[in-house]
């Protein structure tokens, strides 16, 4: 049986997952991070057992369901990071 393509673009996406997860601040790599990874392998977990089922559509659905909360977790981050980088630009400067 080949590979499924999308198996390795999960990987794939793990490990620059691993990468940028490790730059972020302090206060976030523990909660936000770790529900990204959490999400990340559920999703590398569904497209195993999907490939492994006859019956997909249950299993498809899970998949749908969870990327979607990856989507919105990272959505979140971009929210914070561009939050904070627009304060940082508004502040004056103290002389």
């Amino acid at each position: 049986m080949e590979p499924l393509k999308i198996k390795q673009k999960i990987e794939d996406m793990i490990t620059y997952a691993y990468i940028v997860l490790a730059q972020f601040p302090k206060s976030e790599k523990h909660t936000l991070a770790a529900e990204i990874k959490r999400s990340m392998f559920r999703l590398l977990e569904l497209v195993i057992a999907c490939n492994k089922k006859y019956f997909k559509k249950t299993t498809m659905q899970e998949l749908d369901v969870e990327l979607d909360m990856l989507r919105s977790s990272v959505h979140q981050w971009r929210l914070g990071r561009d939050n904070v980088s627009s304060q940082n630009r508004t502040r004056p400067c103290r002389e």
